[in-house]
């Protein structure tokens, strides 16, 4: 999903302390995205209502304001495709000179 329309965002980007390990999120943070990764887990239940499985779901976001807020995000199963296929959207998708 990808939005270049401008939007106003209630929550505030924060350093973790913790670096940044993915290389598709460090190319994307030094062509001055911000990046927010979050997990979730989903819960499969059959029709009787037992729990028959855990889907993890991670959402990786990039932000960015040049003139105007660009926001991109996408949901994987694995923090390291969800990096990977966030890059390639905002490369594919976000036409600008400085591409990550």
């Amino acid at each position: 999903v990808v939005h270049n329309e401008p939007m106003r965002r209630t929550w505030t980007w924060t350093q973790q302390g913790h670096g940044v390990e993915h290389p598709d999120r460090h190319a994307l943070e030094r062509a001055g995205w911000r990046t927010l990764l979050d997990y979730r887990e989903n819960h499969v239940r059959d029709d009787r209502g037992r729990l028959v499985g855990v889907e993890a779901r991670w959402t990786a976001e990039a932000e960015r304001c040049r003139g105007r807020v660009r926001v991109a995000s996408v949901t994987a199963p694995t923090q390291d495709d969800a990096w990977v296929q966030l890059r390639s959207l905002v490369r594919n998708s976000i036409g600008d000179s400085n591409r990550p």
